[in-house]
């Protein structure tokens, strides 16, 4: 992939081109979008039943990681915020490991108060 082309001054794509269009590479997408943008977070995690205060203290308080081992494997994306949520999210693109992978990391949760399993 060519990400510059000779006689230009700057690049036609942006980073995210970089991720390619697989499903790691859309998980490490969506994760960043998702430390890079604190509105679309706290609205992303409205949708999956949490709701928690937009304010900066909150947004500092959340972890995202990707790619975490575990036990059970290794999970896409990671949000937890100690004490009060832990999310884990899998993408599936063109496969469908769902039914297998819904209580696969059942024993990976924190322990907090709300625990969500979200597969996009």
């Amino acid at each position: 992939m060519i990400i510059k082309e000779t006689g230009a001054i700057k690049t036609h794509l942006n980073f995210f081109y970089l991720f390619g269009n697989k499903e790691t590479g859309l998980t490490k997408a969506f994760a960043y979008i998702l430390s890079a943008n604190q509105l679309l977070l706290f609205s992303f995690l409205r949708e999956l039943g949490i709701h928690i205060s937009n304010t900066e203290k909150n947004f500092s308080n959340i972890e995202i990681s990707i790619e975490r081992k575990r036990i059970e494997g290794r999970t896409d994306i990671e949000l937890l915020y100690k004490n009060k949520f832990h999310v884990i999210i899998e993408a599936k693109v063109g496969n469908n490991k769902v039914l297998q992978q819904k209580t696969q990391y059942l024993s990976s949760f924190e322990d907090v108060p709300q625990k969500v399993l979200c597969f996009i």
